[in-house]
């Protein structure tokens, strides 16, 4: 089973989307978070903006830069939350 720890961080994103993204230490990790949340994209209802993304984290601005160019994994969710004038979020997560 995997570990799931929240990292408090203050990155500046874009205002009008939120955002959880998950660190991974190699890329089958990342493909499994992938398609855990392409199951949850199913299920959002109508008006829900939700995309799924996963590549090696290179210089990503929506990642602390530690984690650039060292061989790490990332799968980003941008949503809306349900509805563009809600405040944005931003959650990051390592998976060990």
């Amino acid at each position: 089973m995997k570990k799931f720890s929240k990292v408090d961080t203050a990155i500046k994103v874009n205002v009008s989307s939120s955002w959880i993204i998950y660190i991974t230490k190699n890329h089958e990790d990342a493909q499994d978070l992938h398609r855990f949340a392409m199951t949850q994209k199913a299920m959002m209802p109508e008006g829900w903006y939700y995309t799924v993304q996963t590549h090696q984290v290179m210089e990503d601005c929506r990642v602390p830069e530690f984690f650039h160019n060292h061989d790490y994994w990332m799968t980003v969710i941008e949503h809306n939350n349900g509805d563009w004038n809600k405040p944005s979020k931003y959650d990051l997560y390592i998976v060990d």
